[in-house]
């Protein structure tokens, strides 16, 4: 009865730091988390299965949330991916989604080429399990197309990009979230490769898609989006209309995401040229294509 009464309370406290960050509490969050942690860690393992699951949500919320913590949200990921391969292997599943989430680690890290081979390996083992059309087999394809498009590899990353947009629509819904992500995505590598006008049409198409959502992570999604059309719409001359998108995108995050959420980061980079105020952090940013790399929608989780 104790034992079990020990396992409902760690799990009581699992779900309280899941509710933090579905609240955009990450401070809270990271707190609850770490000090979770050590007492799974004390009276069930390192390797045990609950201890794995807290170690990869722990450095899912430091990837998304501190760039300064990269070094102790990879320590986590490598733990969690050894613990993982030593019970189930490598081809399970939540050993692949540590390894899809670690290649996204080093991709933030900049390092290119191990990201690109990690999430290869994930793709290939996907494949493998699930067929080359499963749910996560395309989540996995999305989030290489991303990395070879920020290597230049723009033709394959749009084929991929394409092809897994057509599979989820068909799926899914051209609302889905996993069809709006992938929408915008596909834009941000239109853009990179100059295709303006069709990047402006999936980035409208998916801002009316997720209409007045509230819902996260879909409202990040949204407003990042919005962020990146704005930008476009400026640099292409609409200059009016991109200052309208950004302040309204803005606004948004600053009242339904909070003015100290990671998307405030992206938006401040432009604020003096979109918006003619001086953003939070200081930035003087141009707005241009030149400057602006197009921010991705959320990695999308394997399922």
């Amino acid at each position: 009865l104790r034992k079990t009464n020990m396992v409902e309370a760690l799990q009581e406290r699992f779900r309280s730091a899941q509710r933090a960050v579905s609240e955009g509490d990450c401070d809270k969050a990271r707190v609850l988390f770490t000090f979770l942690l050590q007492d799974t860690e004390i009276s069930r393992g390192p390797t045990d299965a609950m201890t794995l699951h807290i170690k990869m949500s722990l450095a899912d919320l430091i990837l998304s949330n501190d760039a300064e913590g990269l070094d102790r949200a990879q320590e986590l990921y490598q733990q969690a991916i050894a613990g993982w391969a030593a019970t189930h292997g490598l081809e399970h599943a939540n050993t692949i989604n540590a390894r899809m989430n670690l290649a996204v680690l080093q991709k933030r890290r900049g390092r290119m080429a191990e990201a690109k081979d990690l999430m290869r390996g994930v793709v290939a083992s996907h494949e493998a399990a699930l067929g080359p059309d499963g749910d996560s087999t395309l989540a996995a394809k999305v989030n290489l197309a991303n990395l070879l498009a920020n290597t230049g590899s723009l033709d394959e990353a749009t084929d991929i990009l394409r092809s897994v947009h057509e599979l989820w629509v068909a799926r899914h819904g051209p609302k889905s979230e996993r069809a709006l992500q992938c929408q915008v995505n596909l834009a941000n590598v239109l853009v990179r490769a100059g295709d303006t006008s069709s990047a402006r049409r999936l980035y409208q198409s998916a801002l009316d898609g997720w209409g007045n959502t509230l819902s996260l992570p879909s409202l990040q999604n949204a407003v990042l989006a919005q962020l990146n059309l704005a930008v476009l719409m400026h640099d292409d001359g609409d200059k009016a209309e991109g200052r309208r998108l950004y302040t309204e995108a803005r606004e948004r995050c600053v009242t339904q995401l909070g003015r100290n959420h990671p998307a405030m980061t992206h938006l401040d980079r432009f604020a003096d040229a979109l918006a003619g105020v001086e953003g939070d952090t200081g930035a003087d940013e141009a707005a241009s294509r030149s400057n602006h790399t197009p921010t991705a929608a959320n990695s999308v989780p394997t399922p």
